[in-house]
């Protein structure tokens, strides 16, 4: 980490060179003693020191506030390399007020400063913790681009992983057996939670694969079916729930007469070689088991409705 110290002359010998040689114990520091040596091109080092530095140290005086045109120069520099997010200039106050800044200029008023009479001391360690809880900074901007660049890998490796999977039988297999396990799920939820009651009685039928039908009180119907499956591919698959009402309650399809209450679409895809849905319409994603705990809640809601209606 490096230091640059703008100051001027005046202040050298009282404060100045001794804080260079504070820091230089824990820094690497831009101060011209340090820095140039016989015919160096002034203005060329200062600049170099100016673009190489991390930090920049302002020994703000009465005698830098007289004018002073290195000084100037050299603080014009490190305010046109701040930027909204990366803090560079460190202002230390040398016998000079709050007024007195801020008449020199409102921008370094506005910057929490040390005093120089709180001791050389305190000032080193103030400078240390502002250039700390910036490294810190840095450190957790860095940690964060490179955690949503592990994340995207990740995401896109698993959904390469998701699309082998779809386009396999093996893939297929999985999702046959999630539907299974699914319509198992619901049916144990719907009769473990009706007990034994004699009025809430719900009847199962799978007419064929992939399709189950669950009737209860009022005609109400679920319809689930597994569309566009094939042995060897799910990549079009999609999971088709509906909730409707017969009139004259026998098992029928979704589309028969009575009101269609409610339909739900659902994309298999995988997760870390699981089953899992997506919803067409809001993109949630649901294990198989929540997804059953979804649709059963579902149901009931539409139940309770017509029985309220009733």
């Amino acid at each position: 980490m490096r230091l640059f110290i703008c100051h001027v002359s005046e202040d050298k010998s009282d404060f100045v060179e001794p804080l260079a040689f504070a820091l230089r114990e824990f820094f690497e520091v831009w101060y011209d003693k340090f820095q140039l040596t016989l015919g160096d091109n002034l203005l060329q080092k200062i600049t170099e020191g100016l673009l190489t530095s991390d930090f920049g140290v302002v020994v703000l005086s009465k005698a830098f506030f007289a004018k002073k045109k290195w000084a100037e120069n050299e603080l014009g520099g490190l305010f046109a390399l701040e930027t909204a997010t990366r803090k560079i200039i460190l202002p230390v106050w040398k016998d000079v007020t709050a007024a007195d800044v801020r008449a020199y200029s409102p921008i370094l008023a506005n910057k929490l400063a040390v005093s120089a009479s709180a001791g050389l001391q305190k000032v080193v360690d103030e400078i240390r913790i502002a250039v700390s809880v910036s490294e810190r900074k840095d450190e957790i901007g860095a940690n964060a681009a490179t955690s949503k660049v592990k994340a995207l890998a990740q995401t896109l490796e698993e959904r390469m992983d998701a699309e082998r999977l779809a386009s396999s039988a093996h893939g297929a297999r999985l999702v046959s057996q999630g539907v299974e396990t699914l319509f198992a799920t619901i049916e144990v939820l719907l009769t473990e939670g009706a007990g034994k009651s004699n009025v809430l009685t719900f009847g199962f039928r799978k007419p064929m694969e992939h399709l189950l039908y669950v009737n209860t009180i009022h005609g109400m119907y679920l319809g689930i079916h597994l569309a566009e499956f094939y042995l060897n591919s799910v990549s079009h698959a999609t999971l088709e729930a509906r909730i409707f009402q017969r009139k004259f309650g026998v098992f029928g399809d979704p589309h028969a007469d009575g009101p269609l209450f409610e339909e739900l679409i659902f994309r298999p895809t995988f997760r870390a070689g699981e089953v899992v849905w997506v919803a067409q319409e809001h993109k949630q994603i649901y294990r198989t088991n929540q997804l059953a705990g979804y649709l059963v809640e579902a149901f009931v809601r539409h139940i309770s409705q017509q029985v309220n209606v009733a």
